[in-house]
């Protein structure tokens, strides 16, 4: 029995002494999921116990020890503490006859559901490609089909829509062979089909498709014989990734799958639009630190070329710089200075928005905190605390991006999450999310006010 298992096995004997001879009325079946793989398959299953202890009883062999509120309370705060129990309500001191019955009641679809919500709130959670490869295997867990295969991809639609740069996240099942899913040539494909009715589409056999374009001939080639393709879209609804599920057998998926595919669509869209915003601030990061101002009719070369660098500093490290930009035959029409005392003036508008911001998330997280036991928002909390504290001190273009980023892709896929999850909490986390601007995602208002 491993560590976790002893933990769990005592706790639970020791609340039913709790409750037979210290008038508690404690849970006597903490949540203890036991994980199942059978031999012949690479499939995971989830299992919850659930105890039956009616015919049971204890017996005192020794004096009580005496314990105050307090300290059952201080047990009951640390539930794994097994050297904390045995010294409270030391085992010897009691036996159990009786019988106990234990049913195993299978979570696994329930379990693989959390488990992924959690894996797709860690930063980069959909650019690595080994992270992809977890989030396939409980996928297999969630279906229950050994062999399925995901692909995910972020693109921009209508075409117009496009920026000019990638995202980072070419994990489709086409990605090394076709540069863009929704090229025209294509047009007619499952990709723009999705896309063009904003819907889900199932191909329970690619083999039997009429008419096929060149994506579903490659996708057959690649091993693909039935589909899923699903948009997903940001909180205006516009398209700005494409999730694959496939396997290798036909008529694996069906209408039924559907059912399933409601519960994950929405952590994808918020897994996929953090990671798309985390891209973009740190090609404005680098724009701001390797250039000057720049006009808007030329913003494309700069973000085409800072994305580049990000990609290259993967690779080499700090040590890449960023490349020079020049235009042929292109002549600047009008000169701007910079006026004297304005850039303080912009740093004093850019921590007053911030420190409004900050405060704002801390009351939405102060109150999550009284519905939701999630140790990550007292961490957030505390992080809101220093940051503030931080720009007390100034701001520099460091800390601007560095709050930015706090924000936008740590704090605001936890209220998505948290909006999700806790309807009761949703028209607080709205009323949030008004304050902001809604192309920049942050407090804007007193930037602005400089700016106009």
């Amino acid at each position: 029995m491993d560590d976790l298992a002893k933990a769990i096995s005592l706790t639970r004997a020791s609340s039913m002494v709790l409750n037979r001879f210290y008038g508690q009325q404690v849970k006597i079946d903490p949540a203890f999921i036991f994980t199942v793989r059978p031999n012949d398959s690479a499939l995971e299953q989830y299992y919850k116990s659930d105890l039956n202890i009616q015919f049971v009883e204890i017996v005192k062999r020794r004096p009580l020890k005496e314990l105050s509120q307090k300290d059952i309370n201080r047990l009951l705060s640390n539930i794994y503490d097994q050297r904390l129990w045995r010294e409270m309500i030391p085992p010897e001191n009691f036996e159990f006859h009786g019988v106990v019955r234990s049913n195993l009641i299978d979570v696994t679809e329930e379990e693989s559901l959390s488990r992924l919500k959690y894996k797709l709130l860690e930063r980069d959670a959909v650019v690595n490609r080994e992270n992809i490869l977890v989030l396939q295997q409980i996928l297999r867990s969630y279906f229950q089909i050994q062999d399925l295969r995901l692909g995910l991809t972020a693109i921009d639609y209508p075409v117009e829509n496009s920026v000019a740069h990638k995202y980072k996240i070419r994990h489709d099942f086409l990605a090394d062979q076709h540069p863009n899913l929704l090229d025209p040539e294509n047009a007619g494909s499952s990709y723009e089909k999705v896309c063009r009715f904003n819907d889900t589409l199932i191909v329970e056999d690619l083999t039997q498709v009429s008419n096929p374009t060149p994506i579903e001939v490659d996708l057959v080639n690649s091993g693909i014989r039935s589909l899923i393709v699903s948009p997903l879209t940001d909180e205006r609804n516009r398209i700005i990734g494409l999730l694959e599920l496939g396997s290798p057998r036909a008529d694996t998926f069906n209408s039924l799958s559907l059912l399933k595919m409601k519960d994950i669509l929405p952590l994808f869209c918020i897994a996929i639009e953090r990671s798309r915003e985390e891209i973009e601030n740190q090609i404005q990061a680098i724009i701001r630190e390797a250039y000057t101002a720049i006009h808007p009719s030329v913003e494309w070369k700069f973000v085409e070329t800072s994305f580049n660098l990000l990609e290259r500093r993967e690779k080499e490290g700090p040590k890449a710089v960023a490349e020079s930009i020049s235009f042929d035959e292109v002549y600047p029409l009008y000169g701007q200075a910079d006026i004297v005392g304005s850039s303080t003036v912009r740093n004093q508008a850019i921590q007053a928005d911030f420190i409004d911001n900050l405060n704002r998330i801390k009351e939405v997280l102060s109150l999550a905190w009284e519905h939701l036991d999630l140790p990550i928002l007292h961490q957030y909390l505390r992080q809101a605390d220093k940051c503030m504290r931080d720009l007390g001190q100034g701001i520099s273009s460091d800390d601007e991006s560095r709050v930015m980023e706090f924000i936008r892709t740590e704090v605001h896929p936890v209220l998505d999450q948290i909006r999700y999850e806790k309807p009761e909490l949703a028209r607080a986390v709205d009323r949030y999310y008004e304050c902001l601007d809604p192309v920049l995602g942050i407090v804007h208002r007193e930037r602005k006010s400089y700016e106009d």
